[in-house]
């Protein structure tokens, strides 16, 4: 099963939802909402570089998070 967490800078919530959702045994998807703060760039950063195969991040530039839901995407 696949989770998808919408997301932008408030990355102390991000990191504590990912790792309940990746002990719950899920593939998470992150999709970025052009963060802009130092530490969430890091973390996402660190995320798609040496994260667990099981967490992928998409950026998703110039969206609204209801984007997902009417767009198609």
């Amino acid at each position: 099963m696949r989770a998808f967490v919408v997301f932008r800078d408030r990355v102390s919530y991000l990191q504590q939802c990912v790792t309940r959702l990746l002990l719950a045994d899920l593939d998470v998807v992150v999709i970025d909402h052009e963060s802009t703060y130092p530490p969430a760039l890091a973390w996402l950063r660190a995320a798609e570089e040496i994260g667990p195969r099981s967490l992928q991040v998409v950026r998703k530039p110039n969206a609204h998070p209801r984007d997902l839901w009417t767009n198609g995407t």
